[in-house]
């Protein structure tokens, strides 16, 4: 996705583990019958956002090295399924946020924050309308889901039309409890989708279950 001051917008993205893949996948698939505006393929994958934010092409290198460098330091994340969202019709799996992966975003964040472009001017288009928190983060840092606001979830459809057989149901499946193995850099499609992969890096080996914040 292009955005003003000729910068890309990029998505840095935990990836989960080949089961859930799988079942974010499957699911998405199911969900189409519904009229889904993606469908799941080799470069629009399911994912949790850690950080949006534009980047000029100058500056691309050094933000692949800080990933790379924050996937040495950071184990694999384990997350609990917490239940469904829907919302300006985006169906998301919604997950505890711990302190594992508040503290992981921080450093993406106050790592590639000083490396990204300018924000573009229709970034702060509704933000009136947001949090205080969120107003601030995208003042600061170009996006409003950071820290406080922070909401792991992991999207697996946005319908092209409200549909009021849609709801938040079990019958999309419970066994969304997961871990998410791997750190990468996408740039970013169309609805809030990844696009072309541009790094992927593997974490280290998950040694424990975390615990959720207080």
């Amino acid at each position: 996705m292009k955005v003003g001051f000729n910068a890309q917008a990029y998505i840095v993205a935990l990836l989960p583990e080949h089961k859930l893949d799988e079942s974010a996948r499957e699911l998405n698939e199911r969900l189409d019958e519904h009229g889904s505006e993606f469908i799941f393929n080799d470069k629009v994958v399911p994912h949790m956002s850690l950080y949006m934010l534009q980047i000029h092409s100058q500056h691309l290198d050094e933000i692949v090295i800080e990933l790379s460098g924050i996937a040495k330091r950071y184990d694999g994340i384990d997350l609990s399924f917490l239940g469904w969202r829907i919302r300006t019709r985006y169906l998301a799996a919604m997950f505890a946020r711990t302190r594992e992966v508040t503290r992981l975003q921080r450093e993406v964040v106050d790592r590639l924050n000083p490396l990204r472009a300018e924000t573009h001017p229709d970034s702060f288009i509704g933000v009136k309308s947001a949090t205080v928190i969120e107003q601030r983060n995208v003042e600061q840092y170009g996006w409003k889901s950071i820290g406080d606001a922070y909401d792991p979830h992991m999207t697996v459809a946005r319908f092209i039309e409200e549909d009021s057989s849609v709801s938040c149901s079990d019958s999309y499946g419970k066994g969304f409890d997961g871990s998410f193995n791997r750190i990468a850099l996408f740039e970013m499609g169309s609805s809030g989708t990844t696009s072309s992969q541009v790094a992927n890096f593997a974490l280290k080996p998950l040694r424990e279950m975390p615990g959720a914040v207080e």
